[in-house]
Formats: C-alpha cells, structure tokens, sequence
C-alpha cells in the first residue's frame, strides 16, 4: 500500500547531527522541511549523543592563548600528508582546503557565537604520525557538554524554530527508493510499520550516515591491500549506517560512490559496558594508556615497533589486523590505568559532559579511580589480580585458551619495566621514548605517568584488557562537489539531489582520504550541511 504524496520544499533523509543543521539553514529562509529518520524520536540527533565531541579547528583563539604556532599552510601539509590524496580525488580535495581555508573558522564561530559552546583551555594533540606526518600542532578542541550538549542544542533550536510550522519530522520511516521524473529526483519512497509512503521535494538531502555499522558492509568492502579482517568485530556505529541508500543511489541514479573501503576504524575496542542495544557486539572505543604494554593473544608484546595510540590510529589498525587470533591484550597496573586509561565518548566523561569544570580539574590533579571501579565489573573484557599468576589464568580463562604462558609475559613485561624507569637520556625503547616526548605537552603530561614500571607491587592489582578491532567511521561516500550536490562518475550533478555528513565521505565524497586528523568528523558534518542548506537557499 501507497499513500499520497507529501510535498515539500526540501526532504532530508536521516537526523543526525549533518541532516539537522542542514534543516535548520532552510528554515532560516522559510522553506518547507520534512525530515525522515529511521530510529525512534528518543534518538533523533543520532550518534553524536554518544560522541565525544571533539573538533579539529586551525587558527583559534585557544590555540593562540597555548602560544600554540598554528597557520593554514601548515594545516593544508598536514591534511595532505595525512590524506595521500590520488590524481582523482579533486572534489574531496577541494572539500579539505575549503574546510581549511573557510569550515574551521566558520564552524568555530557559529558554535562559540550562535550556539554558545565552550572549549576547554588546551587543545589536545593526537593523531601526531608514525611514518606518515599528522597533526603537527595540537588542533583537537574538546567542547564542555561534549556533543551531547551540541546535539540537545540543535534539536531543542530546531523544536523551537520560529518557523517549526513550516517542518515536519516523520519517525520510523525507512527509505527504500528515490522517486525520478525528467532526470530530475523528486522525492523518495520511505516505508514505516510496512507502508509505503511518499514524499516529494523541491530537493532531496542524503543524511543517513555511512556503511560501518554493517559488519557485512564492512566486510564486503575490506580494502584488498590490508592484512585479511579479524574474524571477530566490534561495532562502534549507528546501527543504521548501513549504506543501503549509497547503494541505490549508486545502481538507481549512477551516483558517483567513492572509497567506501577507506574506514576509520580503532584498534582498540572492547564490549559497551553500558549497551542498550541488541547486538552483543556492540563497543566502546577505548584510549589506550600509553605506559601499558601492548601484546598479542600470546603474551608477547607487540613489535619491533611498538603499539602507541595517538599517532597514527590507520596504521594502529593494520598492525592489529595482522595479529594470529584478531584480538590483542593492553597490560597495566591499577595506578596507570586510573590515570591514563579512558573511554571515548560522552557516557564515560561525565565531568566535560556535565560541564562539571571543578570536579575535571580536580580528576586531573587527584587521579581517582572511581572510573575503573564502576567499569571492571560490567565489563567482559577487563581482567583484575593481585599477581601475575593469577591475571595470566583469568586472561587464559577469559579466552578459553592456554595460551599464554605466564613467563613470557613475565619477561616482557620486566624488560619493559626496565625501560620505563631509566632516565631520560638513556632509554632505548620506542615506546618510552614516545612518552618522554608526549609529556613535554601540558595537555599531555596531567594525563601520562613518568616512568611508572607494570610489576610495582606498591602500584596494583595487575589489569589486563582484552581488545578487538572496533569499527567506527566510513571516510569515504557519496561524491559531492562544494554545494554538496550529488555527482556522477562523468563530473555533472544530480539536479535536486544533495548529501552531507558522513552520507558524502564528510564532503566530496572522502574528504580525509586515507586518515583523519581526527576531530575533523563533526565539525564537517556541520560545515558540509551549511553548505547545502545554503546552495539550496540560493536556487530560490
């Protein structure tokens, strides 16, 4: 069954965070706005709820207040070492510079000045590069109320718009097809509680998001030149990234779809102790502590090069699918953990989420471990003892296996202590010498032991944290040029059709080419949404 036509200025398919703002742009000018979202109204704003909410900006006053040397030359090298863009990637290039040139001050601006949103004083400095150059400066702005409070923002602006009237929000709608007529796309045909419906629209927006929170997305479109996919998978995505709309774009309308194999993956996922969905592989991002020990399923500790995150999570991720059983172990005690270990996302930083600015300063100075009290016991992958013994046989038991051997793990973790507590000048281990280096930043070194070796019998229990590959981020899409219009393979537009957010690869289609600078996902989703609310404003 088919219902009659709705029709309206502008139809936006998902509402996220990107589908939102492009909304709120068109209300602004007096359009006519219907928003379909798949999930249910106590999820309208989309993944960014759970978000950390940090932003990649270039050229603030935060950074400049850190006497921090920042310009947009060296921010263009960076994101093009960074994004190793090919001959053909012209339109995700041109989204990179114009982000750069124009997005970051803009987006800045609106949050700060529109929004009142609030950064907290010290950028901080990740994704800073193994082999490949990064970030060379500190550029990831972390907000107060994390994108918890961005997303209630928006959703409470667009409630409240002085012209709600002219917007209507549908929920439960699933789009399954796009409606065509004389080449140009009119609508689009959603289906909810297995009725068709249709909407029809002056212009049509793709805001649903990417392909990783399918696994078997994710796994159809593994890049063939990596090490084989680890046979088990965590998902850290909207359930409903599923990319079914770039597929129909793509076979339907001959949309130019562009390096969906290009994911931004962490190597360093464990099972969402706080999962309110069904699937039991549903994760969490974990920030693992830079003065723990890496290892594989066997005890032994991950080399010749060690693992450190914060440089470059791509090739963090590579090295972790070449591991023989898909799953590694970060090894620690209780002092490093309650301070260097972190989860991403808003649930587990009440302190910025709450905006709570005395009790963050005071976790810095103090280092409680309530954090890992309240987590350890609703997790199913962090294992606690009071002696080597015992850990090795709860890691073994966790794993159902025997394979690791407590004195291999013994040795390496005595040589790594070793390391750990020689001085400054006369470590000879990567690892260490990474974190000598990370401590010389101030928004580092509150957050990052000296020298603190595992086995200190003063510094337990023992903790060891089983990780899996977690996915996260599709950095490829749906190509677009500057006004986010959707394009063909041949260069020329879709008329009255549009993608934004992470439905476009963040802008043109892969905007971060092979790795992000991370903190460069929300903010374009803004900036990218504001170019097509804007672009569509215009042809009025």
């Amino acid at each position: 069954m088919t219902s009659h036509p709705r029709q309206y200025d502008a139809v936006i398919i998902g509402g996220g965070i990107a589908g939102i703002v492009t909304a709120l742009g068109l209300l602004d000018q007096g359009r006519s706005v219907a928003i379909l979202e798949r999930d249910k109204p106590s999820k309208f704003g989309g993944q960014a709820y759970e978000a950390f909410g940090g932003m990649w900006f270039t050229g603030t006053p935060i950074q400049r207040s850190n006497r921090i040397k920042d310009t947009k030359e060296l921010a263009t090298r960076d994101w093009l070492h960074a994004a190793e863009f090919g001959p053909e990637d012209v339109w995700q290039k041109k989204w990179a510079l114009s982000y750069i040139n124009e997005g970051s001050t803009t987006v800045y601006q609106w949050l700060t000045k529109e929004l009142g949103i609030r950064f907290l004083p010290a950028p901080g400095w990740v994704e800073r590069g193994d082999y490949m150059s990064g970030n060379s400066v500190p550029r990831y702005h972390i907000m107060w109320g994390s994108s918890e409070k961005l997303t209630r923002l928006l959703v409470k602006r667009l409630i409240r718009h002085k012209k709600r009237h002219k917007l209507t929000l549908f929920f439960h709608h699933d789009v399954r097809q796009f409606i065509q007529k004389s080449g140009k796309i009119i609508g689009c045909i959603a289906e909810s509680n297995g009725i068709e419906r249709r909407f029809q629209g002056r212009d049509i927006v793709i805001s649903s998001g990417g392909v990783t929170g399918s696994e078997s997305e994710v796994r159809r479109l593994w890049p063939a030149n990596w090490p084989k996919a680890p046979d088990y998978i965590l998902n850290g995505s909207h359930e409903f990234s599923d990319g079914k709309l770039h597929r129909v774009a793509a076979e339907e309308l001959s949309a130019n779809v562009t390096h969906l194999d290009a994911f931004w993956n962490y190597a360093a996922g464990i099972h969402h102790p706080y999962s309110d969905r069904t699937d039991p592989k549903h994760g969490a991002s974990l920030i693992p502590p830079r003065s723990g020990l890496w290892a594989d399923s066997h005890g032994r500790r991950i080399g010749p090069m060690p693992l450190v995150s914060g440089f470059d999570t791509r090739h963090l991720c590579q090295r972790v699918c070449e591991q023989e059983h898909g799953y590694t172990w970060q090894v620690m005690n209780w002092k490093i953990a309650k301070r260097e270990l972190n989860i991403s996302g808003a649930v587990f930083n009440t302190a910025i989420r709450d905006e709570r600015k005395l009790t963050f300063l005071a976790n810095l100075l103090r280092v409680p471990d309530n954090f890992l009290k309240e987590i350890e016991p609703l997790s199913q992958d962090i294992i606690t003892a009071d002696n080597l013994g015992d850990l090795v046989a709860g890691m073994n038991g966790l794993t159902g296996s025997n394979r690791i051997d407590k004195a291999v793990l013994e040795a390496e973790l005595t040589e790594f202590d070793r390391q750990l507590t020689a001085s400054d000048d006369q470590v000879n281990d990567d690892q260490v010498r990474r974190i000598v280096g990370l401590r010389h930043w101030k928004g580092d070194r509150l957050r990052i032991c000296r020298g603190q070796p595992i086995l200190d019998p003063a510094a337990g229990p023992l903790v060891a944290i089983r990780l899996h590959l977690i996915t996260r981020k599709s950095l490829g899409g749906i190509n677009t040029d500057l006004s986010s219009r959707v394009l063909r393979s041949d260069g020329s537009a879709i008329d009255g059709l549009y993608a934004v957010g992470e439905a476009s690869g963040f802008g043109g289609g892969g905007v971060n080419g092979k790795r992000s600078l991370e903190g460069t996902f929300l903010s374009l989703c803004i900036y990218n949404a504001m170019k097509a609310a804007s672009a569509i404003n215009a042809t009025y």
